[in-house]
């Protein structure tokens, strides 16, 4: 690892893992062996990673603090930024590909959609919020799960926004950076200073450092692998494994 500070996961059709971190650029890692992906030995745009999200034909995109997304298909970079896309801005935190591989985008001004060929940026004018969207996951139904870096979470359905904040929830923090569901439907919560929550759709379970294996309560990321292991990666104490029993490894 280059640092401790993993900012995203993303886990490919052969379980590989990819992680984003803060400043030393992407790691790949199949269980046995680690590559560094840096801007000084790739087309990587940034070396500040916030979002990494998987297609269907196995390509990464990656969203940046300051490069906007870069595309990596084994081989080749493309780079995508308010120069040549509808992504508003550089700093892309979140992304989301769904089933028909068409890729959203969550920006810092506003929602933005991509199926290869057309772009949308979604702004309030089209009844979604211009906010900072740090977490996109949809569940079974299709809806969206949004994640705000101040605004808790919502569902995005029928042009309105069902949210969920420390106000009208047992939501701990209304810093959510992360969203992963189980095929179940249950909802797991990265939040950035009151760890993790555990969420059915009407019972509500927290994991943090007072409670748990977990060592750091500052989340930035959460995946759920093809065994149902949550891997979490934090802001301080680098890459966890975890499930419903207790942290695996770090």
């Amino acid at each position: 690892m280059p640092n401790n500070h993993v900012y995203d996961i993303a886990i490919d059709s052969n379980n590989v893992k990819w992680l984003g971190t803060y400043g030393g650029g992407v790691v790949k890692f199949d269980e046995k062996n680690w590559e560094i992906f840096e801007t000084s030995n790739s087309g990587l745009s940034h070396d500040w990673i916030y979002s990494i999200a998987i297609d269907k034909k196995n390509v990464k995109w990656i969203g940046t603090w300051g490069g906007g997304v870069s595309k990596f298909d084994d081989r080749n970079w493309v780079v995508y930024d308010p120069t040549n896309s509808a992504i508003p801005r550089y700093k892309v935190p979140s992304i989301y590909i769904d089933r028909k591989n068409i890729k959203w985008f969550g920006t810092v001004r506003g929602l933005v959609r991509f199926d290869d060929t057309n772009w949308k940026l979604f702004t309030e004018e089209e009844d979604f919020l211009e906010a900072s969207i740090y977490a996109l996951e949809k569940n079974k139904g299709g809806k969206f799960w949004v994640g705000f870096k101040h605004g808790g979470f919502g569902i995005f359905a029928n042009n309105s926004l069902k949210q969920f904040t420390t106000k009208n929830s047992s939501l701990p923090s209304n810093s959510v950076y992360s969203l992963a569901a189980e095929e179940s439907g249950v909802l797991w919560i990265g939040t950035f200073g009151d760890g993790i929550v555990r969420f059915d759709g009407s019972r509500w379970k927290f994991f943090n450092a007072g409670n748990s294996g977990l060592k750091d309560n500052l989340v930035f990321n959460i995946k759920v692998d093809n065994l149902n292991n949550k891997w979490i990666a934090t802001y301080k104490s680098g890459l966890f494994v975890f499930n419903e029993m207790g942290v695996i490894r770090n």
